[in-house]
């Protein structure tokens, strides 16, 4: 078995919205060698953060890389940073970045990387946080993926109060994240303070539109409720869900609903010492026959 290979991609696309025109989104591109199984798993991150929450690499620290985890196992992976995020394009006209632009330009993303494949593979969306938000409306508007992973976002409203924080979604801008206020959230006493900064580092902009529908509670469960195909759900013990049990039933019309409580775990589950639970769950979920 041959090892993997990664490619970094910087995709010009027409991504459907005309007053934005054609964008530059960012990606990342990992083959697994000749054990592939035949399934993609596209990751969208949530909001402050890129394409690396899915690839990271820290110094004096292992095991954290999802795609280097799942192209062990035989997935090809693409992490996309949504427009306005990452080191995707950031148009002028930031009031038009919402969820419905970004998702359009994350399946055309899709789309443009399917025109290399001989044989299409399976589709599997994975969306964390205010990812899952983009996931849920690109599948519900484009039907991109054939399964799809919800990890982390809430069609109820977030658990915390977002008025005592300085979340900055004015309109108009690119906003940062101040990620140390959100570390009680994201992380359990036990992930390493060394590895926190490192992975604050990366910290990225987010849109304004964008940032300000993710705190709106249903913002797209109308959407989720259209979504057919089955539909993998994870919240940590701690999460921004103020009730997990109550998220599978806005899925009321997916083939299946499969929930999961990701013990020992925060918000940013890829960073838990339990995460590997987590990216089990995803693969079994990912190439089972529905």
């Amino acid at each position: 078995m041959t090892g993997s290979a990664s490619r970094e991609l910087e995709l010009k696309l027409d991504g459907g919205c005309p007053a934005l025109g054609p964008q530059r989104i960012a990606a990342t591109l990992t083959v697994p060698g000749d054990n592939s199984n035949g399934t993609m798993l596209v990751c969208l991150p949530g909001g402050g953060y890129s394409r690396f929450y899915y690839q990271a690499e820290f110094d004096g620290f292992e095991g954290y890389s999802f795609a280097e985890y799942m192209t062990a196992k035989g997935y090809t992976v693409l992490t996309l940073d949504h427009l306005g995020m990452g080191d995707s394009a950031r148009p002028d006209s930031v009031e038009l970045v919402d969820k419905t632009c970004i998702a359009a330009f994350n399946h055309a993303a899709v789309q443009s990387i399917l025109s290399e494949f001989e044989t299409r593979p399976q589709l599997v969306g994975i969306g964390h946080s205010m990812g899952g938000m983009a996931l849920i409306e690109q599948q519900a508007t484009h039907a991109t993926f054939d399964k799809i992973c919800v990890l982390g976002w809430t069609n109820i409203g977030l658990s915390i109060d977002t008025s005592e924080l300085d979340l900055k979604p004015e309109l108009h801008q690119y906003a940062p994240t101040d990620r140390a206020q959100m570390r009680p959230l994201f992380f359990l006493p036990d992930v390493p303070d060394e590895l926190i900064k490192q992975d604050e580092a990366y910290s990225s902009l987010t849109p304004s539109p964008f940032a300000q529908q993710a705190v709106q509670p249903g913002i797209v469960a109308a959407e989720a409720a259209a979504i057919t195909c089955p539909v993998f759900l994870s919240y940590g013990d701690v999460d921004i869900s103020p009730a997990p049990a109550n998220e599978p039933g806005f899925y009321q019309s997916a083939k299946s609903v499969d929930p999961m409580i990701l013990t020992g775990s925060a918000h940013n589950h890829n960073y838990a010492t339990t995460r590997a639970k987590l990216w089990d769950n995803i693969a079994a979920f990912a190439t089972a026959n529905d």
